[in-house]
């Protein structure tokens, strides 16, 4: 644990996040490191939240502009154009992640049905200092998640049967056509 939390420690240096922060992150971490993949930057830097005290009112302007069109996208359940309007704000915050927006991400990519990415980036959301009701709604998301994620496996494995099914009846076709056929009834 500790050459983990060393390693952590010095990552964190080079992306300018928090001793708590990588406290909160440890978990994921050890996941990264028992993966034996290399080592992903960006994550760790994702990691870290947004502070808008260290931008020009410009950009806090420009963030918060792009922040109500993803919302408006959002509403109009444009979930795509919402989507590359959070991705424009990650540009400009660094690549960290401000609540709201990674809170609406999670929303967005539920509602394009893409539950894995929603997933990931709810666990993303969870390590940011999240209220009661922000937790809430987190808790509720996840829920959603889970369960989709569920029934998309669960019609996977019923399609991955019917295939199978209809592979066996091929088969015992083919079995059948061959057999009338050497016995001259084509």
């Amino acid at each position: 644990m500790k050459n983990i939390y060393s390693f952590a420690m010095a990552t964190a240096a080079m992306v300018q996040i928090t001793y708590a922060q990588v406290d909160s992150n440890v978990p994921t971490i050890q996941n990264m490191l028992s993966s034996k993949k290399p080592v992903d930057t960006k994550i760790l830097k994702r990691m870290a939240k947004y502070d808008s005290g260290k931008t020009d009112v410009r950009t806090n302007n420009l963030i918060k502009t792009k922040f109500f069109q993803a919302q408006q996208y959002y509403d109009a359940s444009s979930y795509d154009k919402a989507l590359k309007k959070i991705d424009e704000i990650e540009v400009l915050t660094g690549s960290t992640l401000m609540i709201e927006s990674q809170d609406l991400k999670v929303k967005c990519l539920i509602g394009a049905e893409r539950f894995e990415e929603a997933n990931v980036e709810l666990y993303l959301l969870q390590g940011l200092g999240l209220t009661d009701e922000q937790l809430q709604q987190a808790a509720i998301n996840a829920s959603l998640i889970e369960n989709k994620i569920e029934e998309k496996k669960d019609r996977e494995a019923a399609a991955a049967k019917e295939a199978e099914i209809q592979r066996q009846d091929e088969i015992a076709w083919k079995k059948v056509v061959e057999a009338n056929t050497v016995l001259g009834y084509n």
